[in-house]
């Protein structure tokens, strides 16, 4: 017999998971829009010759508090997401990404509640973001060759990107340096890497969609097949149970 309770149980969660995502890209891209166009129109395309974390600078930005509050929340809820992805039954691939995902929402959390203006402590955190995302990347893409199922095209493609992204960004970084920028970033006015970091905010949010049509696909799945398994002992109330079960 199947229990409800956990069918209902584990419905419920994957929906929230995949609500608790999308609310952070959508977020992100509303706010993150709002402050870059209210620049763009003081400053032109010169926006983006500024690493994105550097809107949350409270002695030049005047929107600032927008920028760190979107963190905050976005961060929160990523954290949470990746918590009930923890809990969902989709493999150990899914909990390892879970786990890697708990992690970047932590230093995005960080990078928020430190913004800019107090130095050394956000360039630290926004370092181990870069470090965290680069590993989410990677994460992605092993899950895509282990498994297909885990890793839609969509996700794949966004996560190469993405992965690409850091590696130009993380070869600008210089732990030796208190500002954690290698000296071509510090004094090339031209340089290449705000461009990648805008990238990298794009991708990331985009990688957050992907993700959470790629859950959905993903426990659709194991509702079907699990109600395959159990269809014989199914009596006619329980069939009608549009979840199934999970449980493995």
């Amino acid at each position: 017999m199947l229990d409800r309770y956990s069918d209902y149980q584990y419905c419920d969660l994957h929906h929230l998971i995949i609500l608790l995502i999308l609310t952070c890209a959508i977020i992100a891209t509303l706010g993150i829009g709002l402050i870059t166009w209210h620049e763009f129109q003081q400053v032109g395309l010169e926006i983006f010759k500024i690493r994105p974390n550097q809107l949350g600078d409270y002695r030049h930005f005047e929107l600032a508090y927008i920028f760190n509050g979107v963190l905050l929340i976005t961060s929160t809820c990523m954290f949470l997401a990746m918590l009930g992805l923890v809990l969902l039954p989709l493999g150990w691939l899914s909990k390892l990404l879970a786990i890697v995902g708990i992690y970047t929402s932590i230093t995005i959390f960080l990078m928020g509640v430190f913004p800019m203006n107090l130095g050394r402590i956000h360039l630290l955190a926004s370092f181990h973001y870069s470090i965290s995302i680069t590993f989410l990347s990677c994460m992605s893409l092993l899950a895509g060759v282990l498994s297909k199922p885990y890793c839609s095209k969509w996700l794949m493609i966004n996560s190469f990107l993405l992965l690409l992204a850091c590696i130009v960004n993380l070869s600008h970084l210089d732990v030796t340096e208190a500002s954690l920028l290698s000296e071509h970033a510090r004094h090339y006015q031209d340089c290449i890497a705000p461009y990648f970091s805008w990238g990298i905010a794009i991708l990331n949010i985009s990688w957050d969609v992907a993700l959470a049509f790629t859950i959905r696909q993903l426990i659709i799945s194991h509702f079907v097949i699990r109600g395959d398994q159990q269809l014989a002992g199914i009596d006619p109330v329980e069939r009608r149970n549009p979840c199934g079960s999970i449980n493995t």
